[in-house]
């Protein structure tokens, strides 16, 4: 590779703009890119262990946050986290997605 090639790096990370509960374990997602979402993260909050605090706590799973400029949904006081990775791959999957807006 010469000095004048581009370097391509890869994709962008997604990035969140808002994020509201819509009940159950739903999501209403703004992206950067100017798109929203409506996401089921329930198949999320019921595999993994990490996310058993959001299990059965409505009040905390809608106290949800933005941190790190928009990369990351946090719940609690650091309690829980969950990158926007993680969601976007959900809309892109069709049969996680509970919604395209």
């Amino acid at each position: 590779m010469s000095n004048e090639d581009p370097m391509r790096v890869g994709d962008a990370l997604p990035t969140i703009v808002s994020i509201r509960s819509e009940g159950g374990h739903r999501v209403r997602v703004r992206w950067q890119e100017g798109c929203e979402d409506l996401v089921d993260l329930g198949a999320l909050v019921r595999r993994y262990a990490h996310y058993a605090p959001l299990r059965s706590d409505p009040a905390l799973f809608a106290s949800m946050t933005l941190e790190d400029n928009g990369a990351t949904v946090v719940w609690g006081p650091g309690l829980v986290d969950m990158p926007a990775e993680a969601i976007r791959a959900l809309v892109d999957r069709p049969t996680m997605a509970a919604d395209r807006a």
